[in-house]
Parts: structure tokens; C-alpha cells; sequence
């Protein structure tokens, strides 16, 4: 019995010895992996030090503390306290990565920039049709501007990327309860906060890996924004269009048509000092009073053309305000 009892002790051992060897070697190889992609990838300067991988034996959870990323090509900072990578022992293919308090700054102090309460992503590495291969929802996202100045809110923000061919990925992009600042900016001014909704969608082509690059090229392809829906209890608007954005300019080909419906009680609770949008405001509030004497309604539909070229927005060939960031 107790030959049986030692040879039990014996076996149990060496297999929990060889699964922490094996469960030990899947950890450093995330870590590596992980370190790779920051440094390349990301071009992001972090140290060995900064990883720590526990959860044995049926998770890999890795923390990465202070990291500090240039987004390429651009004049902006990814700047992230702590990050917790998880992969379960169980199903490798699928990773959940949890974000505290990042992030997005510029190097100019004019420059907008971005704080969140946290994110979170869902990355699947297993490319199935109709299926988002990378979800992420992020939480109590403020935008700031200069002097400190609080502009926006946006509660809750949930991008998804799938892939529609090799070098194409589409884009799906929600805000939840958006809401614009009183007396942010000299720009447009309400009267009352007012929650909205924004709905994106569109694709990014890149150029897939290859034996020269470690990372895909996205620098010379723009995110192409097709459709757009803004709603809120006095405005919905819808485009669909082709929107190019580039890391400093934003760009249409054309121009490209887009319906607006608005309540008349919109106008009570806008102001602005633009000369520009006190004309088209005008403009529009003489439609709408013209309609409302032939169709009252709750919402009147407008109809118009926009472009954008140089990053100054035209309406009706009009140009109505330059796009700075």
C-alpha cells in the first residue's frame, strides 16, 4: 500500500512538473510574442520587466504595465498604465485583452486628446465568414481640448473589424450617448446637453505581410468611411458615401448626397459665432419654415450634397468650415 501510495506522489508529480514546463513555455512564448509585436508593430519602447504571466495551469494571464506607443505616422501617443492579455489554456486561438484608463495624446498642447475609464477586446484567430475577428468596447470616453477644456462625452464606443478579402478589412464603428459639451468651442454652441448616437461603417485595405516587412502596410491606404447615421432627438442624418480619412487629411472624390431630417425645435437651442454656419443655419431655418407651411411635421427632410477637399467642408458647393486636428 504504501509502495502504491509513493509510485500515486511520484506520478502526480512529474506530471505537474512537465505540465509547469509546458505551461511555463507557452507563457514566455506569449510573452516574446507579445514584446514583438509592441516593439515592431506598435514601435513602442518596453522592457522584459514589464511583463509578468501567472494563472497556472488553465490560463495565461499576462500584465504589461506603462506602455508608451506612437501611432504611425502621425503626431499622437498611445499611452496605456496596465494591460491584461488572457488566453485560456483551452483554447489558444482566442484572446481577451483588458485596458485600464488609456490614453491618446498629442505632442503639441493645442492637439485634441482622449481619455477613456477602460476597454476591452476579444480577438479570435480563426478567420470564419461573417464572423468580427476583433471586438472592442470602450467606456466614459471624454474628449479634451485647449486649456483643459471637457468638449465631448461618449459613454460607450464598440468598434468590430472583419476580414472581406485578403488586404480588405470592414469596419464597424457604434458611439453610444455622445454628448457635446456647453460652451466647449466658439465653433457651435447648445443651449442643453443632448445625447446622440453615431453609426459608422466602411473598410481599410493594407498590404498583407511579407518577407520584407514584419507588420502589414497600412500608411498609404485611408479608412474609407461608407455610411453614416447621427441621430438624436432633433437631427437624423444619413450618408452614404465615400469618406476618405489618412493620418492628416480627410478627402472625398466627389460630391457625395446625404439626407438630414430635423425638428424645427433644433433652433432654439443652437448658437454659434461663425459667420459661415449662421448663414447655412439661416438657410436651413427658411426651408424648414417654408415646408412646415405645406406639411407640418415633426421632422423635415433636407436633402443636400457635401464634400470635403483640403479638409475644408463644402455643402452645395458652399464651403462651410475647415476640419482641423
Amino acid at each position: 500500500m504504501k509502495k502504491k501510495i509513493i509510485t500515486f506522489l511520484l506520478t502526480f508529480f512529474v506530471i505537474m512538473v512537465s505540465s509547469y514546463m509546458v505551461w511555463f513555455y507557452v507563457a514566455k512564448k506569449q510573452e516574446k510574442i507579445l514584446l514583438e509585436a509592441l516593439s515592431h508593430t506598435l514601435d513602442s519602447n518596453i522592457k522584459n520587466s514589464n511583463f509578468k504571466t501567472s494563472g497556472f495551469p488553465y490560463r495565461f494571464f499576462t500584465e504589461i504595465k506603462n506602455i508608451n506607443s506612437q501611432i504611425a505616422n502621425t503626431n499622437y501617443k498611445v499611452l496605456i498604465p496596465k494591460a491584461d492579455i488572457l488566453r485560456m489554456a483551452y483554447n489558444l486561438r482566442k484572446t481577451i485583452i483588458l485596458i485600464d484608463k488609456p490614453v491618446i495624446k498629442g505632442d503639441f498642447s493645442s492637439s485634441l486628446y482622449f481619455t477613456a475609464k477602460e476597454s476591452r477586446l476579444s480577438l479570435s484567430g480563426v478567420s470564419i465568414a461573417e464572423k468580427f475577428k476583433l471586438i472592442s468596447q470602450t467606456n466614459g470616453i471624454k474628449v479634451i481640448g485647449n486649456n483643459e477644456i471637457e468638449i465631448a462625452d461618449i459613454d460607450q464606443a464598440i468598434v468590430a473589424l472583419r476580414d472581406i478579402s485578403r488586404g480588405e478589412i470592414e469596419v464597424y464603428i457604434r458611439l453610444d450617448r455622445v454628448s457635446l459639451r456647453k460652451d466647449s468651442n466658439d465653433f457651435i454652441r447648445l443651449n442643453r446637453e443632448v445625447d446622440s448616437q453615431l453609426l459608422l461603417s466602411g473598410s481599410l485595405h493594407y498590404e498583407p505581410f511579407s518577407t520584407q516587412s514584419e507588420k502589414p502596410n497600412f500608411e498609404r491606404k485611408p479608412f474609407i468611411i461608407e455610411t453614416v447615421n447621427f441621430m438624436n432627438e432633433f437631427l437624423k442624418l444619413n450618408c452614404d458615401l465615400k469618406l476618405y480619412l489618412s493620418t492628416n487629411k480627410i478627402y472625398t472624390n466627389k460630391e457625395e448626397k446625404c439626407f438630414l431630417k430635423i425638428s424645427p425645435n433644433i433652433f432654439n437651442l443652437i448658437t454659434t459665432n461663425n459667420p459661415e454656419i449662421v448663414k447655412f443655419i439661416y438657410l436651413i431655418k427658411a426651408f424648414v419654415s417654408l415646408k412646415l407651411l405645406t406639411n407640418p411635421e415633426n421632422f423635415i427632410e433636407i436633402p443636400f450634397l457635401i464634400s470635403v477637399k483640403n479638409n475644408i467642408v463644402f455643402i452645395n458647393k458652399k464651403n462651410v468650415f475647415e476640419l482641423n486636428f
